[in-house]
């Protein structure tokens, strides 16, 4: 019996050291615990080698990280330098936490120009959106352009103003397309079509178009609005 049992503690014993350490709090067994922050960046700073970053999400809380030069980023599938975040932009970090010292590090940043915020007008079932975090960045489709459109294709809007100017736009993934309140397709925009565009300037400096929207003007009823002649006394 006594054989038995010291046995069995010695198995314990070896079990206690094979198992592995327990997970921490956000499920990682290795390393510092890491976290997501997404919002707007509303301050950047870089210089040497190291900076920080400031991101503020939908309730207005604020999360600031050091930058370093091993931090990436990145924009469009490629990876950018620091100089290409700027502010109102929205951005994805992963953040690795630091216990002892506090604060913490970005380890990852994928950023992403803000999306125009429409109308409240506008009923917001027709907009698309991918996360909803996006829906109420600062607009930036501040320029407007009435003309007729020369040509409309997958990547670039082509349209002629009034004063006689050619406006090359590029055509987003989120560009919204309306006639008559409803929300349409590219391929419903046909040429020589009367059209009020909202664009703004990209990342690049060139124009992006975010709404294109047509529609016949109601006209209006003269005989209705005619006053009638008074009788004569």
């Amino acid at each position: 019996m006594r054989r038995f049992w010291t046995a069995l503690l010695c198995s314990a014993s070896i079990f206690a050291q094979q198992a592995p350490a327990p997970p921490a709090a956000d499920g990682s067994r290795d390393g510092p615990p890491v976290r997501l922050y997404r919002g707007e960046v509303i301050a950047m700073s870089y210089s040497g080698g190291a900076g920080e970053i400031s991101l503020r999400d939908t309730l207005y809380r604020v999360h600031t990280c050091d930058l370093t030069g091993a931090t990436w980023i990145e924009m469009n599938n490629r990876r950018v330098a620091p100089a290409a975040i700027r502010l109102t932009m929205s951005a994805e970090l992963v953040a690795g936490m630091r216990p002892s010292a506090g604060g913490c590090d970005a380890l990852t940043i994928y950023l992403s120009e803000a999306l125009p915020r429409w109308s409240a007008a506008r009923p917001l079932a027709t907009v698309p959106s991918t996360s909803g975090f996006l829906d109420n960045l600062w607009p930036r489709g501040n320029l407007i352009f009435t003309g007729t459109v020369r040509s409309a294709g997958q990547s670039e809007l082509i349209v002629r103003t009034r004063a006689g100017e050619e406006r090359r736009m590029r055509v987003r993934d989120d560009t919204v397309f309306s006639t008559g309140g409803r929300i349409v397709g590219l391929a419903d925009l046909e040429p020589q079509r009367r059209v009020h565009v909202r664009a703004g300037r990209g990342y690049d400096g060139s124009l992006e178009v975010y709404q294109v929207t047509w529609g016949d003007i109601l006209q209006p009823d003269t005989a209705a609005q005619t006053p009638k002649s008074s009788p004569n006394p």
